[in-house]
């Protein structure tokens, strides 16, 4: 034989209600992050299409009206340079439709093996239902990630030092 009881109605209409009410906040929560989730995401994605030399990919999230000055900052992205490594400093919201993401990105020339480092800070706007980015500029770092004209420092060619060969039979 069951001792078990079944509960008065309105304890389970409450607990409906309650299970209710928490399913509402919980989607209301999601609600209110979704722009938040959308500029995380586009910015990952972004910086990571760049890192890996897919800049097809990373244009495709380029306002239309910045497209021109990014592909001309970013020409040398893949044939001059290699990005290393893209590490995420922070976001801030300027307000709703508009929002600064920091980063910074570890590159080389390809004819050098110094390891440098550029902190950039990315204008991204919401336009229509997605986050663009609208500009990029150098806060602090190594100049020459974003094509501004360097002054390469090559050491001149120097002689011989060699001392000739001797064969001692």
């Amino acid at each position: 034989m069951s001792t078990r009881r079944a509960l008065p109605f309105h304890l389970h209409a409450g607990l409906a209600g309650l299970a209710l009410a928490l399913a509402l906040v919980a989607d209301l929560g999601c609600v209110g992050q979704t722009r938040t989730t959308k500029l995380q995401d586009a910015a990952y994605n972004f910086n990571m299409a760049t890192r890996f030399g897919r800049m097809d990919v990373a244009t495709e999230m380029v306002s239309s009206k910045a497209l021109g000055k990014f592909t001309e900052h970013h020409n040398g992205w893949g044939s001059d340079l290699r990005i290393v490594d893209v590490e995420f400093r922070g976001v801030q919201f300027r307000d709703k439709d508009k929002a600064v993401v920091f980063v910074a990105v570890g590159w080389q020339r390809n004819d050098e093996q110094d390891l440098r480092v550029t902190q950039l800070a990315q204008i991204w706007t919401f336009e229509g239902s997605d986050w663009r980015l609208a500009d990029e500029q150098r806060t602090a770092g190594d100049v020459g990630l974003l094509g501004e004209p360097t002054t390469v420092m090559r050491p001149e060619a120097r002689e011989n030092a060699h001392f000739p060969s001797v064969t001692i039979r």
